[in-house]
């Protein structure tokens, strides 16, 4: 198999992030009708920039346990790099600015 980058897993941290933020975005919506509270206080926490960088390294480690967003040998690497290096503001600033073709692996 050849990849059209040298590296499969380059540009992942990317991936992470908007992966993150759609499980954020589907679980605000859930809560919405059954508990608005959460959904509220989702809302204030995304507001402020620490809370926003903590919840989405938070929710992508949770992520890499349980669906398959990188490869399986990659999983406890990219954990204790989120561990390490956890996202911030900007590289969040950076794929929210960005168009979806740039997260994906198809380039058209």
């Amino acid at each position: 198999m050849k990849f059209p980058q040298p590296a499969p897993t380059l540009g992942y941290r990317k991936n992470l992030i908007l992966h993150a933020i759609l499980k954020i975005e589907l679980l605000c919506e859930l809560a919405q009708r059954v508990a608005p509270e959460l959904c509220k206080d989702i809302e204030t926490r995304i507001a402020e920039q620490d809370k926003l960088c903590e919840m989405l390294t938070s929710m992508a480690s949770y992520c890499l346990n349980q669906e398959l967003i990188v490869p399986a040998y990659f999983v406890e690497s990219v954990m204790q790099e989120l561990d390490q290096y956890p996202f911030s503001y900007e590289e969040i600033k950076a794929v929210l600015d960005s168009q979806l073709k740039d997260m994906s692996l198809l380039q058209y």
